[in-house]
């Protein structure tokens, strides 16, 4: 795979971590008794490994995948469609932890004035 494909994938595989994360944290955020909290957070959580661990076999177990797992990743219009949603969530994310780090350098919290 080369290095243009794996950069690209590498995104989409944080971006699926992150839309993951969103999805776990909105649902703890809603106020749902524990047990039905624990009940929906399993299948969240079988998906946040599962899909990547799932497409990791398939490359593994089919050769004509294996020689560009991209490519055929992108043949369904589905997986096309999640694998760049994931793409751009990880460019969003990463920019706004960007526009944060330079915010906190600029106006440290340290420094403003006492209420």
């Amino acid at each position: 795979m080369p290095l243009a494909q794996l950069s690209v994938a590498t995104l989409a595989l944080f971006g699926h971590g992150a839309v993951c994360l969103a999805l776990f944290n909105r649902l703890h955020a809603m106020g749902l008794p524990r047990w039905l909290i624990g009940v929906l957070e399993k299948p969240l959580l079988l998906y946040l490994v599962g899909l990547p661990g799932w497409v990791i076999a398939w490359i593994v177990v089919s050769p004509e995948v294996a020689a560009d797992p991209l490519e055929a990743w992108l043949g369904h219009p589905l997986r096309h469609g999640y694998f760049w949603l994931c793409f751009g969530v990880a460019v969003l994310v990463i920019a706004v932890w960007i526009v944060r780090a330079v915010q906190r350098e600029r106006f440290p919290m340290d420094r403003l004035p006492a209420a």
